[in-house]
């Protein structure tokens, strides 16, 4: 992995082998703050959600991860917000309500017929319409003075300058392109375990036990992925008969527990000698939280006095 700054190589950093792959989380709300818990990967037990079974799911997306999240989250946005108001502007710091489960990435399509629209990983940074460029130089720093942590098959920009490089070196101190790394890192792990999955003879046959199960209610698809990117763009999720059937196969199968235990064990493989990276990801995410509770703590003291 190469880091790059204005196109010349930043001191440090070194070329290291991947997958031509770009990594799901890094798309969603992923980029979520990442578990609490110790370092390792211990093996859940059959009580454990199936969503939380493979290692990186339970680690960067599980309830330890959405709650170290919201100090995370909310201290970022005062840094910045503070950083604004130096500059001479406002920034809004409120978060939309979450209103349903939260967010986290389902590979094997609708669990549920629930609506999944948690509250987003950042807030609005601007609204269209709303600032300017020196706002967004403010915020962002210049275009061109940009860090990038550049892989084979993707790259992460990160704001060299402007309010939002400031806050995340607040929290993460010399620490920052090291965890851009590990998130391109784990997201890469993640996508090359789902297709090693898909490779695998047993989860064809999961996949052909539910396609007769939903042959019989009425519809010909034969995986859970084909029927998500058949629906139409507005298609009710909830009431959709298509989607109806898929979420009742699902249990009569018992495609999810099967699959996400499928997907734990292709996690571990590709994993393999780079067990350690998870420990590491919970420690970045404890020292963000430990420096997120002291900044939240200073600026509540600011406030009462």
């Amino acid at each position: 992995m190469l880091l790059t700054r204005n196109g010349q190589v930043v001191p440090g950093s070194q070329r290291l082998s991947g997958t031509n792959l770009v990594p799901a989380f890094l798309s969603v709300l992923v980029i979520a703050a990442g578990a609490a818990c110790a370092g390792g990967t211990p093996r859940p037990d059959r009580t454990t959600p199936a969503h939380l079974l493979p290692p990186i799911h339970a680690q960067v997306y599980g309830p330890a991860a959405q709650a170290a999240d919201r100090p995370i989250s909310a201290a970022k946005d005062k840094l910045i917000a503070t950083c604004m108001a130096r500059k001479g502007f406002s920034y809004d710091t409120k978060r939309p309500k979450q209103t349903a489960e939260p967010d986290r990435p389902t590979p094997f399509s609708f669990e549920t017929r629930k609506r999944s629209t948690g509250a987003k990983a950042n807030p609005p940074l601007e609204k269209p319409g709303a600032v300017g460029k020196n706002y967004v130089l403010a915020l962002h720093g210049r275009q061109d003075d940009r860090i990038l942590v550049q892989g084979r098959g993707m790259q992460v920009s990160l704001p060299a300058r402007g309010c939002v490089a400031y806050a995340e070196t607040r929290i993460l101190g010399d620490k920052r392109i090291r965890w851009s790394e590990i998130r391109m890192k784990l997201g890469e792990a993640e996508t090359q375990a789902q297709q090693l999955l898909e490779s695998l003879p047993s989860f064809r046959n999961l996949n052909s036990r539910w396609a007769r199960c939903m042959k019989d209610a009425g519809h010909s698809f034969s995986t859970p992925i084909q029927l998500r990117d058949a629906l139409p763009r507005k298609a009710d999720i909830i009431n959709d008969p298509r989607v109806v059937s898929d979420v009742s196969c699902k249990r009569k199968t018992g495609y999810l527990r099967f699959a996400y235990e499928g997907l734990a064990q292709a996690q571990r493989k590709v994993l393999g000698d780079d067990g350690r990276l998870l420990a590491e990801w919970t420690s970045l995410v404890r020292q963000q939280k430990r420096t997120a509770q002291r900044v939240l703590s200073t600026e509540e003291h600011r406030v009462s006095n």
